[in-house]
This record gives structure tokens, sequence and C-alpha cells, in this order.
């Protein structure tokens, strides 16, 4: 369920590394709602997110007997993200959830104003790479309830 996002320190690139380009696909991302300060207008849009692959139950494809195979170099997302969690710390990784969408949606807006950071762009690229040749997963979200669903 978890996201791949630039920041510093772990890169995209080192994430391919340990892990295959097999194992990540593009998702249109959260849908979000944006408030212009000064009139007031809501603009809803999507952030583009690359995501680990899914199997065809829709779990992870480094699920493994119960765990993740890559936690040591998993995605940031995934470290913090729990389908089960409730109350307090649902709230709390909701909160994060939104400083992770806050940090992509600077990054794309970093890339089309062309004053992207290496990273950023390398993430922009691949994310389209993968995108145009038809390697995308449903948004984030949608998933999300589709599995919360399934452990109830």
């Amino acid at each position: 369920m978890g996201v791949l996002i630039p920041r510093e320190g772990v890169s995209t690139a080192m994430w391919l590394t340990v892990n295959r380009a097999d194992d990540l696909l593009a998702s249109s991302g959260t849908l979000i709602k944006m408030i212009d300060k000064r009139t007031g207008a809501i603009t809803e849009a999507r952030i583009p997110t690359l995501v680990p692959a899914s199997n065809n139950d829709g779990s992870c494809v480094h699920y493994r007997d119960g765990k993740c195979g890559v936690h040591k170099h998993s995605p940031t997302g995934c470290k913090m993200f729990n389908a089960c969690a409730e109350d307090r710390e649902a709230d709390k990784q909701e909160e994060v959830a939104k400083e992770y969408q806050m940090q992509l949606m600077r990054t794309w807006i970093s890339h089309a104003n062309g004053g992207a950071s290496e990273e950023e762009e390398f993430y922009c690229r691949l994310w389209q790479i993968l995108w145009d040749e038809g390697k995308r997963r449903e948004n984030a979200t949608e998933l999300t309830m589709k599995y919360q669903e399934g452990v109830r």
C-alpha cells in the first residue's frame, strides 16, 4: 500500500538497486482538493505516485509469509502504513500521509516548472515511463479501501 517518494537519503534509484523495476507501478495517485486562498475556489487534482506492484489478490508483491520481504529498503509509505490501524494510530497515519502527499505535489510542481532536483526529475520520468507502458495500479485510496475490506 505504500508509496515511493523522492526524499533525501533514500532515493528512487537506490531503491531500484535493491528491487526490480518490475516491482513498481505508476498510480494516478490520491485525489486531493486545493483551495485558492484568494478566491476560495476548490480544485481537485491527483498526485501521480510510484507504488509497489501488487499480486492478483491486491497484496504487495513483497508481502511474504505474513511480513514485508523488503522492509529494510521499503518505500517510506510502506513503513508507516497499517491497514488495520484504528483511532489515534489511524489519525497519525493520515497526518503522515498528508505530509507525503504535499511532498509529492511539490515534486510535480518543481518538475513542471523546470526546477526539480535530480532525484525528483528521476522520479517523475520513471513514473511517466511506467504510465506510458501501461504499468499502472489503481490509486492508493481506492486500493486501500479494498484492502481494508479484505482484512476485516
